[in-house]
C-alpha cells in the first residue's frame, strides 16, 4: 500500500531541488550547464554549476573519507 507524500521528506532529492540536472561527475557539455566556477580556500573546494546553481563543497581538513556503504 503506497502512503501519500505529506513532506519534503517523502520526495527525491531532483524533485526537493536538492541535486540538480548535470551537478555531479561527469560534467558532460550539451546546450546549457556549460559553465563552472571553482572556490578554493584553506578549508574547502567548491564546484559550482550553473543550472540550479548546486554546489559541490569538497573540505580540505583531512578528514576521513565517507563510509564505502553510503552512496
Amino acid at each position: 500500500m503506497d502512503r501519500l507524500a505529506c513532506g519534503p521528506e517523502d520526495q527525491g532529492i531532483g524533485q526537493r531541488c536538492i541535486l540538480g540536472f548535470n551537478a555531479g561527475s561527469p560534467l558532460l557539455s550539451s546546450e546549457y550547464n556549460n559553465n563552472i566556477q571553482l572556490f578554493q580556500t584553506a578549508e574547502y573546494v567548491v564546484i559550482l554549476n550553473e543550472m540550479v546553481h548546486s554546489a559541490r563543497i569538497v573540505p580540505m581538513d583531512g578528514r576521513p573519507h565517507i563510509f564505502p556503504a553510503i552512496r
